[in-house]
């Protein structure tokens, strides 16, 4: 499995839409259904396409649902990067209001070096919420809005 395998799954549920009170898959799956969501997506997605022991013990053997806890892993695994070094298949993490304090992750599903941006597919986002909007969407972010990205150590190398 690769970051390839990655984007495929995370392309299968585009257009996905959370019920009431934050009912999701994705929150249900990883055992914090009703909250916020974007960390589980992440987590469902590797774990998924069979990469889950990428990310397992980020926060539990599921992986991560804050986006504190998933930072704090890559950095100790000295798997983060700037976000003018991601790869397709990292993982961005959004700082939306430039405090430090992240806001959002989604997966980079291509990466446009010279305008400065990425594609994410993203969960619990939305064109007027981008951190707990309750859609699984692809959208280009701009390099500003990002903290950087960590990067999952998949079992076969991928071209950037």
């Amino acid at each position: 499995m690769t970051a390839k395998d990655v984007i495929l799954e995370a392309r299968k549920h585009l257009g996905y839409v959370e019920g009431a009170n934050k009912d999701n898959i994705f929150g249900a799956w990883y055992g914090a259904n009703h909250a916020p969501w974007c960390a589980c997506f992440v987590s469902y997605v590797l774990n998924h396409t069979g990469q889950g022991d990428l990310i397992k013990g980020a926060q539990t053997a599921k992986g991560f649902n804050s986006c504190g806890k998933g930072i704090a892993f890559f950095k100790a695994k000295k798997a983060w990067y700037p976000v003018a070094e991601a790869h397709v298949g990292d993982i961005a993490f959004f700082d939306w209001d430039h405090d430090g304090e992240q806001d959002h992750t989604g997966i980079v599903s291509q990466v446009d070096v010279l305008g400065k941006r990425i594609k994410c597919i993203e969960g619990n986002t939305s064109d007027t919420s981008h951190s707990n909007g309750g859609v699984v969407k692809e959208t280009w972010r701009s390099f500003g809005v990002i903290m950087g990205v960590g990067r999952p150590a998949y079992k076969k190398a991928e071209v950037k």
